[in-house]
Parts: C-alpha cells; sequence; structure tokens
C-alpha cells in the first residue's frame, strides 16, 4: 500500500481559522488524488508549522479526529512550547500550549458541544476535583455560546507570561481565565487516562498518524461537501452533501 504524506503550510497565528480548514481540505484532495479504489489511505494531518504569539513560538503536536455514532463532531489539534515525553509531563509543563477545536458538524449547537465537553470532564475528573473547577468550567462552557458551523475553530490558548487560559471562537476572544488548570482539565479529559478513544489520544499527542480510508467514490463525495463548505453553500445543499456522506462513507482510524 502507497502511504501519501501530505504537507500544507499554517502561515501565521492570526490565520489559522482559514489555514486549518483549507489545509484539511487540500490535504484529503492531494492524498486521496493519489490512492486507488482498492488501496485508499493517507496520512493526516498535515505536517507541523510554527506559531507565534506574543513572541512566544508553539509547535504543532498532533492532531485527532472526534467521532459520535461514527460521524465527525471536530479536529482536535494540540501545539505547545516545549517538547514532552508523555501526559504527565506536558500537564505539569508551564510552557505556552494550545488547544483547537474545529468544528466538523453544522448541526452541532452550542449547548450540544457544552453538553459534550461537561461530560468528558465528569468523566476525567474526580468529585472533588470537579467541585474545586466547577467556577472555570462554568466560565468555559458559558463562552462557548453562539452559532456553529463546519470550520468554526474554538480555541483554548494558556499564555505562560500571563498564566492565563483565553478562550476564542474564530479569534474573537470570549473570556479570560486565570491560571491554567482548565486547559489541563480538557487537556487531561483528551488525553489523560479516559480519553475519547486510545487512537484519539495517540494521535492528539502526536504519536500515532490517523489514517483515513475511503473508495474512489467516497473521495469524490468528501471533496465536494469540504468544497462546498469552502463556498459557502446553502444550508439544504450542505445537508444533502452530509447525508449521502453518512450513508456512504465510513472514517476510521
Amino acid at each position: 500500500m502507497d502511504k501519501v504524506i501530505c504537507a500544507n503550510g499554517y502561515k501565521t497565528h492570526s490565520m489559522k481559522f482559514k489555514s486549518v480548514l483549507v489545509g484539511m481540505f487540500s490535504v484529503l484532495c492531494l492524498a486521496y488524488g493519489q490512492a486507488t479504489a482498492s488501496e485508499e489511505a493517507a496520512y493526516w494531518p498535515p505536517a507541523s508549522e510554527t506559531f507565534t504569539d506574543n513572541n512566544i513560538s508553539i509547535n504543532h503536536v498532533g492532531s485527532a479526529m472526534r467521532y459520535r455514532d461514527n460521524h465527525p463532531i471536530y479536529i482536535a489539534s494540540l501545539y505547545t512550547q516545549d517538547s514532552f515525553p508523555n501526559t504527565a509531563v506536558l500537564l505539569s509543563n508551564d510552557g505556552s500550549k494550545e488547544l483547537q477545536l474545529i468544528i466538523m458538524d453544522d448541526s452541532l449547537s452550542h449547548r450540544r458541544f457544552q453538553r459534550l465537553l461537561r461530560n468528558d470532564l465528569i468523566i476525567t475528573l474526580n468529585d472533588d476535583e470537579y467541585t474545586k473547577l466547577q467556577p472555570e468550567i462554568n466560565a468555559l462552557l458559558a463562552s462557548l455560546k453562539g452559532k456553529y458551523h463546519v470550520g468554526t475553530l474554538v480555541s483554548l490558548n494558556y499564555d505562560s507570561l500571563r498564566n492565563a487560559t483565553i478562550i476564542k471562537i474564530d479569534e474573537e476572544r470570549k473570556t479570560t481565565i486565570n491560571g491554567k488548570n482548565i486547559f489541563n482539565a480538557m487537556l487531561k479529559a483528551m488525553a489523560g487516562d479516559r480519553p475519547p478513544s486510545r487512537d484519539f489520544k495517540d494521535a492528539l499527542l502526536g504519536f500515532k498518524t490517523p489514517v483515513i480510508n475511503m473508495t474512489e467514490e467516497q473521495e469524490v463525495l468528501l471533496t465536494q461537501y469540504m468544497s462546498n463548505k469552502l463556498d459557502g453553500s446553502t444550508l439544504i445543499e450542505r445537508n444533502q452533501h452530509e447525508l449521502a456522506i453518512n450513508n456512504s462513507v465510513e472514517l476510521a482510524y
């Protein structure tokens, strides 16, 4: 089986929202264009680049797709200032870090998204930890209100210079929470002892590269789907593409 590695440049920190979505689309187009119907595999995500925020350089570590009932919900990407051998060292490290969540579901409401993240935290934290962190959790979830669509970028940025976690949606600052506890709680929920899946955790930490399998027919559907997202098609057209993909495309590691 031919293994295709596609690298797409993420240019600057301020351009992440658009470049990440375009990068995903480019990866899919390039990778699947080189795979046959019987040998349809590609490495994803694109190679890492360096971002700069407040003169602090943070590097792409890994990315993973979150699924629910075999349907993609969001792409999670992790960026860190320092390298690390495991999650424990990452959580204890005081360097700047960023967690990006790129929404991949037009039907995802902010309430569903809030419930999903809250449930992740409930599963991850013990009762005492959750109670102690309750004010920060409430502040995080309250900042996530709004209308989501495919490509919406939700980011948690721990700024080591300010010792604060900054929550943004599409690069618009929503709130600032003192310290790194809420950032670490979310990171622990995704890459700790009880992640969404082992594959998700390993991919987010850069220890494993997810493989997306699809046939030539499925490739065409997904290419049309992503193209319409980028071109801003109507909701009806989007839903038609989404229904077709749900019926015929299985994205798996």
